[in-house]
């Protein structure tokens, strides 16, 4: 009678917690469904929202391209199965960084502009994410860190255009991201895009979509039933070809080569209040805790006949690493707060109830 997900933190960080909603989106079969979802950097900013879409192309040719080396990566961008489009070998100097520019060419069998809707790339994938040290000392070598740059490919004289410089990437764990392609600026005609990186990015599988409104989606919203914060442990990494993050849950050890910032954690217990809604008040957890999170299985019927299923944990929080160019990285506090949001006393008494269980030093 209920959909049990946990949230842990396998990593030498504190999570701030505000608000998760479980939610099914139900679409008609022949559509498609992705959040508007990245590490925005320049160009439109990511939404959230959800993006439909019944007509997508898979790139008849990709191209992976970097210093003296082409190689075809047609099959590896071609469905999401672990195996990305190989950039070329790492900087080792620096975590997340290539050793040289990369570029990733893609060619679809469609024009761009031949389609209705808004085009966008459907991009699955992971990063190395590099640490704020790592990014100084990439700066002090004068080795540009780069984001994915979307560019087009002018038909009619072969010159690459940029669309948006910098534009961004799935931020972290395996997962899909959405870029859209400003139709101004595509040339007329254009059917090959590419991504030019220094980045240590992964591309898993990569398709072409037109976005268009689907009156037929069906979204349900499942009841928070309720939350309890745990000392869970720090889940087994499995190490994966191209740096695949991947864990096993199921075998877990108390302990890890982890620090913990110093400060008021939400006690092991139920925390529920704290997660009620977006409101400033923090759900607090370290390098070895989880937040168990119940929802009402009721609230969400199963999906109609012929419709099916996308889930969509929608969370709201912050996350701090303890790296020494991290602001305030060394201590868990100040808690965060939103953009121009003024805490108010509902949120300091919850946080005096539940933030309670002093941590750190180790």
């Amino acid at each position: 009678g209920r959909y049990d997900v946990r949230l842990g933190e396998p990593m030498e960080e504190a999570c701030y917690l505000d608000a998760v909603v479980l939610e099914a989106i139900d679409v008609p079969e022949g559509w498609d469904v992705a959040l508007d979802e990245r590490m925005g950097i320049n160009g439109p900013q990511p939404t959230g929202e959800a993006r439909f879409w019944r007509r997508s192309s898979v790139p008849a040719r990709a191209v992976a391209r970097t210093a003296g080396r082409d190689a075809d990566a047609t099959d590896d961008v071609g469905s999401a199965d672990g195996r990305a489009a190989d950039l070329g070998p790492a900087d080792p100097r620096f975590i997340g960084r290539l050793a040289d520019e990369a570029t990733l060419e893609l060619a679809f069998a469609d024009a761009i502009d031949a389609a209705s809707g808004e085009p966008m790339l459907v991009l699955d994938g992971w990063v190395e994410y590099p640490y704020s040290s790592t990014g100084f000392a990439m700066w002090q070598a004068q080795a540009p860190y780069q984001a994915p740059t979307l560019e087009a490919k002018d038909p009619a004289t072969g010159a690459w255009v940029t669309l948006v410089a910098e534009y961004g990437y799935p931020a972290g764990m395996p997962r899909r991201c959405l870029l859209p392609v400003p139709r101004v600026g595509v040339p007329h005609g254009c059917r090959e895009l590419r991504l030019r990186t220094t980045m240590e990015v992964y591309v898993d599988a990569v398709r072409l979509a037109w976005a268009e409104p689907c009156p037929g989606a069906v979204r349900h919203v499942g009841r928070l039933a309720g939350a309890s914060m745990a000392d869970a442990g720090f889940a087994r990494r499995i190490p994966r070809p191209q740096r695949r993050p991947d864990y096993d849950y199921a075998h877990r050890v108390p302990l890890w080569d982890c620090r913990v910032q110093p400060g008021a954690y939400t006690a092991f217990g139920d925390c529920t209040a704290l997660l009620a809604g977006i409101d400033d008040a923090v759900a607090v957890f370290g390098a070895g805790e989880e937040v168990r999170l119940s929802f009402d299985a009721r609230s969400v019927p199963s999906p109609a006949a012929g419709m099916r299923r996308t889930w969509v944990l929608d969370v709201a929080g912050w996350c701090k690493d303890m790296d020494l160019h991290t602001g305030t990285g060394a201590t868990l506090d100040p808690l965060p707060v939103r953009d121009g949001a003024i805490p108010g006393a509902d949120r300091d008494a919850l946080h005096r109830r539940h933030n309670v269980r002093w941590n750190g030093g180790r």
